[in-house]
């Protein structure tokens, strides 16, 4: 997915994922154009395949038969339409009424637009639209006043791909709106022996793995698979030459995390509760 041209101030993300979690493994983040981060999960699963699906008389659904760049440009497109006003494809205040809750389950846990489906994350507001047939789904996901869409794209049939666009909103929505608020401030320094840490790790005792991973101006770790990631980042925060501690919800300092060094000064295990896990990536 390259040669990508963004419309002037939004901001689209792109995701593939190949496995029914894209939390499952830490996802590599590549910019490939201004405003706009492709992302590709980096583990995949084998599958068992079914006949080959054809939309036939569906032409309009059969989205996945489509490149990937009809729903960026889409996507582009009502937003410059919304934001800027015109009557290119529809009238603009046309679109904003279909971003508006006109029905609403007996139940109150679904509302839809005209063409949207409109929902509620937190205190914060997502209008999209959701798409499957045999073997992919797809979920697409519009944060109008932050400027900010998510297209969501799996080659598998069991994923939740709502919570899958939400979950990669939750990560990376709110550091876009900063950068863009902020597009003049210079960002923290950061370490840079830091990187020397990154990656993910396997515990020798029971298994599991954590990903080591630079955020913000320093380092952080996450137990995968993960569902819900951004609440269970843990910042370290360093206290000695090859040593951190796990910084508590209240700013306190927690249990150590102590690094073993390899050839080139670079992590080869780190040692928590008397634990070992050792460098898988």
């Amino acid at each position: 997915m390259t040669n990508w041209t963004l419309v002037p101030g939004y901001h689209v993300l792109i995701l593939r994922a190949v496995c029914p979690s894209m939390f499952e493994h830490m996802a590599s983040f590549v910019v490939k154009g201004p405003g706009v981060v492709c992302l590709s999960s980096v583990r995949q699963r084998g599958f068992s395949t079914g006949p080959r699906w054809f939309a036939e008389g569906n032409e309009l659904a059969k989205t996945f038969q489509r490149p990937i760049t009809d729903a960026f440009t889409h996507t582009g497109q009502l937003a410059v339409l919304r934001r800027l006003g015109g009557t290119e494809i529809l009238k603009a205040p046309t679109l904003r009424d279909m971003h508006r809750v006109h029905w609403i389950d007996p139940d109150f846990t679904n509302s839809y637009g005209l063409g949207f489906r409109v929902w509620r994350s937190g205190e914060k507001t997502f209008v999209g639209h959701g798409g499957s047939c045999p073997g992919f789904r797809s979920q697409l996901l519009i944060k109008p006043e932050e400027k900010v869409a998510i297209v969501f794209i799996a080659d598998a049939q069991g994923v939740d791909a709502t919570q899958d666009a939400q979950r990669l909103y939750d990560i990376v929505g709110p550091a876009i709106s900063a950068a863009v608020k902020e597009k003049d401030k210079e960002p923290a320094p950061r370490d840079p022996t830091l990187t020397a840490y990154a990656g993910t790790y396997v515990s020798t005792f029971s298994n599991t793995e954590t990903a080591v991973f630079l955020r913000e101006d320093g380092l952080a770790m996450l137990s995968l698979p993960n569902t819900d990631p951004v609440p269970a980042i843990s910042k370290l925060e360093k206290v000695g030459e090859y040593s951190f501690r796990r910084v508590r919800k209240d700013e306190s300092l927690g249990e150590p995390v102590i690094f073993e060094m390899g050839p080139g000064d670079k992590a080869l295990r780190y040692i928590v509760h008397s634990n070992p896990h050792d460098r898988r990536r």
